[in-house]
C-alpha cells in the first residue's frame, strides 16, 4: 500500500510536470509564432526605385511612392493575423488585400504584359478604356466574354466596379488629383493598388516590377525567373556595342507649339539610347520631367544629329513637315533617318510599344542596336522601331 501510494503521488507529479511543460511550450511556441510574423525579411529589388516589399509570416509589407499595403496570404491563421494587427500600432489602419489575386481589374494597359507573361490574362474581370489594349487576341477575349469597359480617372464606372466583386485593382497616378481614381476608389474600401512602374526610369527597372505582379497572383518563383532571364538579355545585348568613342549622335522629341519636346538625360529613353550605343545630344540634362528647348536653340543643338527617334505621334514626313517645315535642315532628316515606334499596333491605333515593351527592353534594346548599328545583325527586322519613310 505504501508503495503503490508512492507510486501514485510520483505519477501524479510526472503529470502535472508534463502538463506544466506543454502549455510553457505552447505558449512558447505561439509567442514565437506572433513574433515571427514581425520578423521581417526584406525582399531586394536590384533595378526598381518605387517599391519596397518586406515578407512577414503569411504576409508582406509593401510601400510604393510613400503608400503602404499589407497583403495577406489567403492561407494566413486569422487569429494569429489578428494578434499581429493590434502591434505595430500603425498596421492597424494599413489597407489591406489578400493574395493571390484571382479576380483583378486593371485599369492601364501597361499591365497587361505582366500579366500575360505569368499566364494571368484571362483571370482579369474588368479593364479601363481597352480600345487602348494592344493585344488582339486579348482584345478578342474581352469583346467575346464581355469583360467590362470602366474607364478611368474622372470617368471612372464605379457603380460597375463595384459589381464586379474584384479582389485586386490596378490603378495609376496622372499627378492631378482631379483626374485620379485611387482616393475614391479607397474610400468605398475596395482592394486598390497604386501602380507607379510608369515612373521608373531604368529599363530593367519598369521590367523588375514583374516581380511584384508574382507576389500579388502567387506566382513569385515564374516572375523571378522571368526577370533574370530578361536581365540576362539586356546585358547581352549591350555588349555587342562597339568599343568606340564615336557614337552616333542621337536626337529625341519633336516640335510642338513653338518649342521642341525631348526627354531629360535622365529619362526612360535616354537610358535606353545609352544602353543601346548612342550618344543623346541632350544627354546632360538632370531636369525629370520633359524638356522644353526654344526651337531655334533645339535646331543649333540637333542640325548634325544622325539619328532622330521619337518624331512626337507624328507617323510620316507629310506630318513632320506640316508642323514644322524647318526640320529639312536636319542631318537626320536628309539621311532620311527617322524612327517611331508604331510599328506593332492593333486595328484601332493602340501602340505594343506601351504594352509589352514595358516588361521586355532586352527587346527594345535590340531594336535600338539595329537602328543605331544595323552592321551588327544579319537582318534588320524591328520589333518596334519603324523608319517613317518606309511604310
Amino acid at each position: 500500500m505504501i508503495f503503490s501510494g508512492c507510486f501514485f503521488r510520483k505519477t501524479l507529479l510526472l503529470a502535472i510536470i508534463f502538463v506544466l511543460m506543454s502549455f510553457f511550450i505552447a505558449c512558447k511556441d505561439s509567442k514565437s509564432s506572433a513574433n515571427s510574423f514581425f520578423k521581417g525579411e526584406t525582399i531586394p529589388f536590384k533595378y526598381a526605385k518605387n517599391i519596397k516589399l518586406t515578407k512577414f509570416l503569411d504576409a508582406y509589407y509593401l510601400e510604393i511612392e510613400g503608400k503602404s499595403w499589407l497583403l495577406i496570404q489567403n492561407s494566413t491563421d486569422t487569429t494569429l493575423l489578428k494578434k499581429s494587427l493590434e502591434s505595430p500600432e500603425h498596421w492597424k489602419h494599413l489597407s489591406k488585400i489578400h493574395i493571390p489575386a484571382k479576380r483583378p481589374v486593371i485599369l492601364s494597359n501597361s499591365y497587361l504584359a505582366y500579366m500575360r507573361y505569368l499566364g494571368l490574362s484571362k483571370s482579369i474581370v474588368g479593364v479601363g478604356e481597352k480600345k487602348y489594349f494592344a493585344d488582339t487576341s486579348f482584345y478578342n477575349y474581352l469583346v467575346e466574354n464581355q469583360i467590362p469597359d470602366l474607364g478611368n480617372g474622372p470617368t471612372i464606372l464605379l457603380e460597375k466596379l463595384l459589381t464586379l466583386s474584384s479582389d485586386l485593382i490596378l490603378t495609376f497616378s496622372t499627378g492631378n488629383a482631379k483626374y485620379d481614381d485611387y482616393t475614391r476608389m479607397k474610400s468605398l474600401g475596395l482592394p486598390v493598388l497604386w501602380m507607379a512602374e510608369w515612373n521608373e526610369v531604368s529599363p530593367l527597372a519598369k521590367a523588375e516590377w514583374v516581380r511584384l505582379f508574382g507576389v500579388l497572383f502567387g506566382k513569385e518563383k515564374t516572375a523571378d525567373s522571368l526577370f533574370l532571364e530578361i536581365e540576362k538579355n539586356y546585358q547581352e545585348k549591350m555588349a555587342l556595342v562597339p568599343l568606340s568613342n564615336t557614337k552616333p549622335k542621337v536626337l529625341i522629341g519633336a516640335p510642338i507649339a513653338g518649342v521642341w519636346m525631348a526627354p531629360s538625360g535622365e529619362s526612360y529613353t535616354a537610358s535606353l539610347v545609352r544602353d543601346a550605343g548612342g550618344d543623346y545630344i541632350w544627354k546632360n540634362t538632370k531636369k525629370q520631367n520633359w524638356l522644353q528647348i526654344p526651337l531655334e536653340e533645339a535646331f543649333v543643338e540637333a542640325i548634325d544629329a544622325t539619328v532622330w527617334l521619337h518624331p512626337s505621334n507624328f507617323s510620316s514626313p507629310e506630318e513632320v513637315l506640316a508642323s514644322e517645315s524647318r526640320v529639312e535642315i536636319l542631318q537626320s532628316w536628309q539621311s532620311k533617318q527617322v524612327y517611331q515606334f508604331d510599328k506593332e499596333k492593333s486595328p484601332l491605333g493602340a501602340l505594343d510599344f506601351y504594352e509589352e515593351a514595358v516588361i521586355r527592353p532586352d527587346l527594345v534594346l535590340e531594336d535600338l542596336l539595329k537602328v543605331l548599328y544595323p552592321e551588327l545583325f544579319q537582318k534588320n527586322d524591328t520589333k518596334w522601331y519603324r523608319n517613317i519613310y518606309i511604310f
